[in-house]
């Protein structure tokens, strides 16, 4: 119920009492009746006074002039006495015993005059007083009952007093009877007008009170004193009364003393409507609790704006007083609306618009930041982007009081807000904050002093959704304590759904340019590996070209000292022994050209498979430094092993790796003077937490230069100690043995300075699988 100036307490209710009032209320004629009885009154009063007057001038004159009238004058007297009493009993609420006494006394008069002067017959037209008052005064038929009674007097008279003249009685008489038609078919048409405008007075009152029960307005009567009358049922369903609450409300409640309107404001307008004025309260919010359905009071806010009309009657006086309560707050709610609806459509264009003309995403964070601090008219308007791992939140825009340190660009980690309900409430949910004063929010208490520096006092913050995903928050802050109401909260949300879209769009043309970009790049790296491929190629052809010119030659000289020993061995048969022999060298050199050749092919194509075992790397060098002391011996050349024992054992191919060191050990025994020393070291390295196990061939020849040093891995190269010395030589063992190596996933690494005596170093660099190392 509406909270009012009145406490309802336990009462009785007495069965029908609702119903009088209602009765009372829809009497159509009872205000009507009350001022005929007034105006009846008031008139009849004038009349008797005037009576009175007539009557005492008369009975001076009389006595002064007709002689013999001090015979009558008691009577007279006494008839005189009764017409004052008359007087004085119209003018209380007994007066219609005044209007009988009215009525009879000019007749009684008329007759008594008649009786005891003879002469007096013209008096007799004094009977049209009494037929007039009758008329004007009650219904037509009493009227038409004294006309009747006036004349059967009048014929008595004329038969029982002789000394009357019968001719002028008679004359007056007929006189009295044709006035009295007159009188009576006047008074009748005025009674028939009477009653209809009577008839059409009680159907609009009908319609009035018809109006005001159906009125879909609050409409309540008050009588004029301040008490309520009525109340009809929109009065009974806004203010939430029963029947029962309108009896007590009648019996209890005075509006014209209820505390709460003066409060208001509303009293004054009030009072000025029971004053006989119009008069419109300005809108006035009401709070009303009622009960809900779980039992729990709920609590309803409305604005209403009262109507004070007066009722008067003809003389201006108040009869009764209408306030109409207009509910309008869905109104005032809907002009809310309206007025919300527009600037949220206006920030909404304005957003839009930059977001279509510019897709920066921080010039948009920008301009949001501004407009949003205007339209809200907040001091602090604030837009951060979370980090790729939403362990920290960037500012990006920020709008800020004078005295306020320059935030933006700067990161704020959520880590000591990450166990806390405002992290699950902003990531998890997607919802909103809205916190009054953040000094007494425990939650933000990593950061109060940040806040007190920077001015926040109140806060609310809605966040960015992109896809689903929480990509930033919008914070709009106050200097001081402020609860941001429902409407503001969801044009801020609308707000931020329409900023979440623009840096949608602003994300993908950054990612349009990205990849834009990198389409560029692709393109660019293409035509750089485009043209690399073409160097390669040409690189190939001339490769090729080289390849064909180098085989041509190895073959050439083999193939030509064949020939040669051939011719030789046909022209000089006792050498044959000789040439026999030179030509087996030469065919053997030739066996190996090709054969290096072939092997070398098959190696490129793949057709060589490898035969994956578990090798150790210590055994194999063990085996082929072996197999060669004797060579070096030959050659007075020192050849050492220093195997580091305990080396994992690899994956690889032992015979092919036994080639590999075979190629580099025989280079190194070739190009090593007398008096040399070849070196075959065994190592296990650790290089970018990958164990390798190597193995060098160390020598101390001439050297390799530095000109040489890239093309050593080429098909028949041969550097320019090579070209120099005699040793015999294709120029494809390194190829071979870098081939190899390659497919075991290593690398030979080559260390010269060039300096003759100092020699070369050449180290192969095999993977070893974690599993199988122990370190």
């Amino acid at each position: 119920m509406a909270q009012n100036s009145y406490h309802k307490n336990k009462y009785s209710y007495r069965s029908g009492k609702v119903e009088q009032l209602m009765q009372k209320l829809t009497e159509p004629a009872r205000q009507v009746e009350l001022i005929e009885n007034r105006y009846q009154a008031r008139f009849l009063a004038s009349l008797l006074l005037a009576f009175i007057i007539f009557a005492v001038l008369s009975i001076v004159i009389q006595l002064l002039t007709v002689p013999g009238f001090e015979e009558i004058f008691p009577s007279l007297g006494i008839g005189l006495l009764i017409l004052i009493g008359a007087y004085f009993l119209s003018r209380t609420r007994h007066f219609k015993w005044g209007i009988i006494f009215a009525i009879a006394i000019p007749s009684i008069a008329v007759f008594v005059n008649l009786v005891l002067v003879p002469s007096s017959i013209p008096s007799v037209v004094f009977l049209l007083i009494s037929i007039l008052l009758s008329s004007v005064l009650l219904q037509w038929r009493w009227t038409l009952f004294l006309v009747g009674v006036d004349i059967l007097v009048l014929v008595l008279l004329i038969l029982f007093l002789p000394a009357l003249s019968f001719i002028q009685l008679s004359a007056s008489m007929f006189f009295i009877f044709i006035a009295s038609g007159l009188i009576m078919v006047t008074i009748r048409y005025r009674d028939i007008l009477e009653e209809s405008r009577q008839a059409e007075l009680t159907k609009n009152e009908k319609r009035y009170r018809k109006l005001i029960s159906q009125s879909p307005f609050s409409t309540v009567v008050y009588s004029p004193d301040g008490r309520p009358l009525f109340y009809n049922k929109s009065a009974i369903e806004l203010w939430d009364v029963s029947e029962q609450d309108v009896a007590f409300i009648k019996d209890h409640y005075n509006i014209l003393q209820d505390q709460q309107l003066e409060e208001k404001g509303v009293l004054a307008f009030v009072r000025k409507g029971f004053s006989g004025q119009e008069a419109v309260a300005p809108p006035s919010q009401y709070i009303f609790e009622r009960v809900g359905e779980n039992g729990r009071i709920v609590t309803d806010e409305r604005w209403i704006v009262a109507h004070c009309y007066p009722i008067l009657d003809d003389d201006q006086q108040i009869l009764e007083v209408v306030l109409i309560h207009e509910d309008i707050t869905e109104r005032l709610e809907s002009a809310e609306k309206l007025e919300q609806r527009n600037r949220e459509l206006t920030l909404l264009n304005r957003v839009i618009s930059v977001a279509a003309s510019t897709l920066k995403r921080d010039d948009i964070l920008r301009f949001v930041g501004r407009e949003m601090a205007s339209v809200f008219e907040v001091s602090h308007a604030i837009s951060a982007l979370f980090n790729e791992d939403n362990s920290e939140i960037v500012i990006t825009s920020a709008v800020m009081p004078a005295g306020t340190p320059d935030i933006v660009g700067r990161s704020v980690s959520i880590r000591p807000f990450s166990q806390l309900p405002i992290s699950e409430f902003l990531i998890d949910q997607n919802s909103h904050l809205n916190i009054e004063d953040v000094q007494t929010f425990t939650h933000l208490a990593p950061v109060h002093d940040w806040l007190a520096q920077l001015k926040i006092r109140s806060l609310l913050i809605v966040p960015l959704i992109l896809r689903k995903t929480l990509i930033g928050i919008i914070a709009l802050a106050t200097e001081h304590t402020y609860l941001f109401d429902s409407a503001q909260i969801k044009l801020a949300a609308s707000v931020a759904s329409s900023v979440s879209q623009a840096l949608q769009n602003a994300q993908l043309y950054e990612e349009v340019q990205q990849h834009s970009a990198k389409l560029e790049a692709r393109v660019a790296q293409r035509t750089v590996d485009l043209e690399d491929a073409n160097q390669k190629l040409q690189a190939l052809a001339m490769a090729k070209d080289e390849f064909i010119a180098n085989v041509s030659h190895e073959l050439r000289t083999p193939i030509g000292n064949i020939k040669l020993y051939h011719d030789l061995l046909t022209i000089n048969p006792q050498k044959r022994d000789t040439y026999l022999a030179t030509l087996h060298r030469e065919t053997g050199r030739l066996e190996h050209i090709v054969e290096s050749l072939l092997h070398l092919s098959r190696l490129d194509q793949g057709s060589i498979p490898l035969k994956l075992t578990s090798v150790n790397i210590n055994a194999i060098a063990e085996i082929h430094v072996t197999d060669r002391i004797l060579k070096a011996q030959s050659k007075h050349i020192e050849l050492v092993f220093q195997g580091e024992p305990n080396l994992p054992n690899i994956d690889g191919d032992m015979m092919q790796l036994g080639q590999v060191l075979g190629i580099l050990l025989t280079n190194a025994l070739n190009y090593s003077s007398g008096g040399g020393k070849v070196v075959v070291r065994t190592t296990l390295m650790v290089k970018d937490d990958q164990p390798w196990v190597t193995c060098s061939v160390s020598d101390s020849g001439p050297g390799i230069s530095a000109a040489d040093m890239p093309k050593l891995f080429n098909r028949f190269f041969r550097g320019e100690v090579g070209q120099c010395s005699e040793t015999p030589g294709t120029g494809l063992g390194l190829s071979i043995a870098k081939t190899i190596v390659d497919r075991h996933h290593g690398y030979i690494k080559v260390e010269s300075d060039g300096i003759p005596g100092n020699g070369t170093t050449m180290t192969i660099w095999l993977p070893v699988k974690n599993s199988s190392y122990g370190g």
